[in-house]
Order: structure tokens, then C-alpha cells, then sequence
């Protein structure tokens, strides 16, 4: 009970006012939210660009997927603040970068002569809308650096 009242208080206190602001800051204000409000909830030493906080996010997904999915517009949310989080960790682990266009953001990686593009924020919608089988942990250790050719990110 005390999650699913959680997750209700949260969405009151997600940034939805944020409209003038650049897409490069809006994520900045979904990545600082979710360190603030989740990071201590998780009972994570260090909730940040890892492994563990991946589980964490993945798990909450799973245990509140009924108030995630509760409307299209929670589901937004979510899908926001999860996918800055997640895209901020590819950017900060892998080196890539966030580009804007006119058909939307995504991040970028280079790796050698190929510019991979990835999208952190479908990444998030489809795994509140295929569940576990489309982990947020898994992509993040270990397709991601299988895909970009590079190590698991440290702990």
C-alpha cells in the first residue's frame, strides 16, 4: 500500500509545468526528479548511472504498472521521467550525446564510423506496455554494450 500511495504523490510532483523549457532541460528536471524522489525510496547507497538503480526502476515499473498505466497521460509521465533517467545513463556511460530533431529526441553513441541511435524514451513505453520481458536492467548492462561493442558499465 505504501508504494501504490507513493506513486500517487509522485505524480502529483512530476514536472508537467515545464512546457517553455528546451527539451535538453526538461530532462535535466526528469533525471533530477527521479534521483530525488526515487533515489531514496530505493534504499540504494549510490541510486544513480548503474546496474542496481536499473533493477530498481524496473521492479517499481513492475510493481506499479496498474498506476503507471492507469491513463495515457500517467503513462507519459513515467515514459518522460524514466526515459530522461535512462537516456542521461546511456549518455553518461556509453559517451553519447542527446539530439533534438524535428521528428524527436533521441541519444546518439559513436562507435567507430557508426553513429547508433537510441531511443531511451520508447525503450521505457514499451516496457510499462510488454512488461518484464522488456527490461529496463537488461538493455541497459547488457544489450547495450554487447550492440555498441564496449564493456558493462561500472557499478
Amino acid at each position: 500500500m505504501r508504494c501504490k500511495l507513493l506513486a500517487y504523490i509522485l505524480l502529483a510532483l512530476l514536472p508537467c509545468g515545464a512546457h517553455a523549457a528546451s527539451p535538453q532541460e526538461q530532462i535535466k528536471l526528469g533525471v533530477r526528479f527521479v534521483v530525488d524522489n526515487f533515489g531514496p525510496q530505493s534504499g540504494l547507497a549510490n541510486f544513480g548511472c548503474n546496474a542496481e538503480s536499473m533493477a530498481y526502476l524496473d521492479s517499481f515499473i513492475t510493481r506499479q504498472n496498474a498506476v503507471i498505466k492507469k491513463d495515457a497521460q500517467t503513462t507519459e509521465r513515467f515514459v518522460s521521467l524514466f526515459g530522461s533517467f535512462l537516456g542521461e545513463c546511456i549518455v553518461f556511460s556509453y559517451r553519447g550525446a542527446w539530439v533534438v530533431r524535428d521528428e524527436g529526441i533521441h541519444v546518439e553513441v559513436r562507435t567507430g564510423d557508426m553513429v547508433n541511435i537510441l531511443q531511451p524514451f520508447q525503450k521505457v513505453a514499451r516496457r510499462i506496455e510488454l512488461g518484464g520481458q522488456d527490461s529496463l536492467l537488461v538493455y541497459y548492462r547488457d544489450t547495450l554494450p554487447a550492440a555498441l561493442g564496449q564493456k558493462t558499465p561500472a557499478k
